[in-house]
């Protein structure tokens, strides 16, 4: 009985190790797209004979704001918990809400590149429509995964 206690705590804590590794990939991952999307922005820009689209030119605030700063958030909050030895939070962003995250930035991209064409498209309001489904799919998901662990902590 002892032997199966102390095999689930270091599972537990590997399982720990392993959610702080992928929250601080995630991390700089989004920081690279935020800087990736600035500088293709910036290109863009260059090419666009001076026609500009509030889409393109805020291009990088989508995967800042939903990715980088929950991320940022994310990290600090675990590194904390560790060091004081309580769970404060500990929760990955699930792939949905991730790829909620790209949808939105994609579907920015596309509006941008339309406006500054004169044209549009539909398929670009369904995609921003997606995004914000799977944005919304991908938290809701989080919440509940994080409730269902906390009652089997408080019950054991």
């Amino acid at each position: 009985m002892i032997l199966y206690t102390l095999e689930s705590d270091k599972k537990e804590d590997e399982e720990k190790i392993r959610s702080f590794d992928l929250d601080v990939k995630r991390f700089f991952i989004w920081c690279f797209l935020s800087a990736f999307c600035l500088v293709f922005y910036v290109v863009y820009n260059q090419f666009s004979h001076g026609v500009h689209s509030a889409y393109m030119t805020y291009l990088f605030a989508w995967p800042l704001v939903l990715g980088v700063f929950p991320s940022f958030v994310t990290v600090i909050l675990m590194k904390v918990s560790r060091r004081y030895g309580f769970v404060i939070f500990e929760l990955a962003a699930s792939e949905l809400y991730c790829f909620g995250v790209a949808a939105l930035t994609v579907g920015s991209l596309l509006r941008g590149i339309f406006e500054i064409a004169g044209t549009s498209s539909v398929y670009q309001q369904w995609l921003m429509i997606a995004g914000w489904c799977m944005l919304a799919a991908g938290t809701i998901s989080d919440i509940v995964k994080w409730c269902f662990k906390r009652k089997n902590q408080c019950e054991s």
